[in-house]
């Protein structure tokens, strides 16, 4: 897992049941990506507490 830069814009790379998922946090601004990669990390944390819900990638 991880945040990377492409260009100008900062992308999440995250591992969900072994498979790798990539996308934009659709900012240039790195503190704001780290944010929105905590958030992304919390609600992975949170759905294998409660399965039922569904994480939404930006």
């Amino acid at each position: 897992m991880g945040l990377y830069k492409r260009g100008k814009i900062w992308w999440i790379a995250i591992t969900i049941d072994g498979k790798q998922k990539c996308f934009s946090t659709k900012t240039s601004d790195r503190k704001i990506a780290e944010q929105i990669y905590a958030k992304v990390l919390l609600k992975l944390d949170n759905q294998e507490s409660n399965p039922r819900q569904q994480i939404v990638t930006y």
